[in-house]
Order: C-alpha cells, then sequence, then structure tokens
C-alpha cells in the first residue's frame, strides 16, 4: 500500500474517552507503518499535545493542515462538516462510535464514500440514519495496545481485589450496584475513572493489581488484554461477565451498551461474580491478546482506506453543494458557543 495522508476529526483530543483513545491508538499505529496522520478537534488538550510529541499534527483548525490529505477520516457530525467544507474533493468516510449520541449522527451526505462502525450496534444507526445498505457498512473493532496492557503474570484462584474501572458517565447507579455487590463478596473495590472523580493517567500500571474489573467498552478491553475478569457494567445497566463461549459475540458489540440491561440489581453481580474461574478468565485475556491488538484494528483500516481510494478512483464523485454551506454552519455554531463559555 503507498504512503497515504489520512486527516481525522473528532469532538476532542483532552482525556481519555473512547474516541479519544482510539484515535492515540490508530495515528500512531498509521505513523509507524509510515503513513502521514493528522487531527482535526475544537477541543486541544493533554492528549493533544503528547501526539504532536509523537509526529503527529494536531490543530483546532482544519485548513492549517500542513499538507494536503489524501483521505478523510470523519467522526462526530459537527467537526465532520467543519472537515468536509475545508476539503469537499477529498475521499471521506465516517466512523460511528456511539448509538445514541446526537453529536455521532453519521451525516447522510454524498460527500462521504464509506461508513464504518465500531460495533454491530452502532452499525445499525448507520442504516437506519443515512439508508446506507447493510453491507457497506465495515465493523471495524476497537483495539488494544498489548504493549502498555499486558498480561500479569499470575491469574489468582479466586478473585482477592476487585476494581470499579468506568469512564465519564450521567448518573451512579452502577457504581452504587458495584459497591454493594463487593460488599456482599467481601472483596475490597477500588474505583477509577472519570464517572468516580478518579481519573487514571496510566491505567495499564494499574489494571494487572486486580483480579475481577467492572466496567465496558475499552475500559473492558483493556481490563482483559491484562488477566482480569470482566462483569459489564454502565450507566445504561448491567451485564455478563465476559466468558470463552460468549467472547466473539461480546467483541463485535463492542463489550458495550448493547449488552447491559437496563436493571441495577446487586444480586446479579454477585451471581455473575460466582462464575470466575481462573481458567476461563486465562482464555479471555489469550483470545483478547490474539485478536484484539492494535496492529489487526490499524491493518483493518489500511485495507478500508485503499478500499475507499479505490472507489474514488474509479468513480469520482461530483461536490456536495450543501456540505460547505453545512461546514460554514457548524464552524459558526462552534464559535458562538466558544464565545459563551
Amino acid at each position: 500500500m503507498r504512503k497515504l495522508n489520512v486527516l481525522f476529526c473528532n469532538i476532542a483530543m483532552q482525556g481519555r474517552s473512547g474516541t479519544e483513545m482510539f484515535l492515540w491508538d490508530l495515528t500512531r499505529g498509521l505513523k509507524q507503518r509510515g503513513h502521514g496522520a493528522g487531527v482535526f478537534t475544537p477541543r486541544l488538550g493533554r492528549l493533544a499535545e503528547a501526539l504532536k510529541l509523537e509526529g503527529i499534527q494536531v490543530c483546532d483548525n482544519p485548513r492549517q493542515i500542513e499538507w494536503k490529505p489524501d483521505l478523510l477520516h470523519c467522526q462526530h457530525a459537527q467537526e465532520t462538516l467543519e472537515l468536509l467544507a475545508a476539503f469537499p474533493t477529498t475521499p471521506a468516510l465516517y466512523m460511528c462510535h456511539d448509538r445514541k449520541a446526537w453529536f455521532d449522527a453519521p451525516p447522510p451526505l454524498r460527500s462521504i464514500r464509506r461508513y464504518a462502525a465500531v460495533d454491530t450496534y452502532c452499525r445499525e444507526r448507520v442504516v437506519e440514519e443515512t439508508g446506507c445498505a447493510l453491507e457497506k457498512v465495515a465493523v471495524i473493532c476497537n483495539g488494544v495496545d498489548l504493549q502498555t496492557f499486558q498480561r500479569k503474570e499470575i491469574i489468582a484462584e479466586q478473585p482477592r481485589r476487585a476494581l470499579l474501572f468506568v469512564s465519564e458517565a450521567p448518573h451512579s447507579k452502577h457504581v452504587e450496584s458495584a459497591r454493594a455487590a463487593c460488599r456482599r463478596l467481601r472483596i475490597p473495590l477500588d474505583e477509577a475513572g472519570g464517572a468516580v472523580g478518579n481519573k487514571v493517567e496510566d491505567p495499564g500500571k494499574l489494571l494487572p493489581q486486580y483480579d475481577l474489573v467492572f466496567g465496558k467498552a475499552r475500559c473492558a478491553l483493556e481490563a482483559m488484554a491484562c488477566g482480569c475478569a470482566v462483569i459489564l457494567v454502565g450507566p445504561e445497566g448491567l451485564g455478563p461477565m465476559i466468558m470463552p463461549e460468549g467472547f466473539e459475540t461480546m467483541r463485535l458489540q463492542n463489550f458495550g451498551r448493547s449488552l447491559l440491561r437496563p436493571v441495577f440489581d446487586e444480586n446479579l453481580l454477585v451471581a455473575e461474580a460466582g462464575r470466575y474461574n481462573r481458567a476461563a478468565v486465562s482464555e479471555v485475556c489469550d483470545l483478547t491478546r490474539k485478536h484484539c491488538g492494535t496492529d489487526l484494528m490499524v491493518e483493518a483500516f489500511c485495507r478500508l482506506y485503499a478500499e475507499v481510494l479505490e472507489e474514488a478512483q474509479n468513480s469520482p464523485m461530483p461536490a456536495d453543494l450543501i456540505t460547505p454551506y453545512l461546514g460554514r454552519l457548524a464552524e459558526n455554531i462552534r464559535m458562538e458557543r466558544a464565545a459563551l463559555e
């Protein structure tokens, strides 16, 4: 594959949200393979500065990019409109990471040649809201950096320490459920993540200290890579412990929201914790490290990028006249909001 310059957009590059860490992994992976990568985001922060140290340009105005992109990898609706307006003739794809958030709504624009989704649940949204054929929406699951999240040396026979590992959340019912379950189980519970006011800068060093982790999505993936048993929890509800027999199905659902039941009964968590089995935990860790490494995710995107560029070369698409208008509108809305903050 020839060297590409891929320009991304994202709602923010400040912390450890799912899409932010997704771009941290993907842009660095592309650069390691000799490709160029840059990011447009209206909200710069510590993660943006860290990417710059990796040689990846990050800016809050897409027109500040110092090179011409071969491909636009778009994420989040408003930022996508601004990026498409800045580069109206550049082939683009849109990646959906959230099934319900308004700011992740996939724009149904002709200038977007392909859509992708982080799981089958988000793929449903793309199909419903854009009319795109199911088979034209690629599902590329999150990856985990296996160098950062290394397997622990010993997996305990029984869980002795537990961690609630959760990102930002609008309410704390799942937090209280995990606390109550651990009191019942008499297992000490520590808490980490934005939802509990304890943001962690280096989870790769934290996670191997625990046997049982409560979390979902990227938090769950990182914990499994380290050899922790994982019970799915989130603000949407509670879910099962991840076991080998259900691993692939759950992976395609991003170990996320669609696997949670809208109940907050501590008894469910106590019962799931009772399924803890050292051999099963070890097998789940093996499966994670075999099928979910960042390298595999980056390779999947390289193949998708090649498909988009080949399609663009074989069937040039006229510029979408509405896109520049929507881009200017999105930029003006952002500037007005910033002035009010």
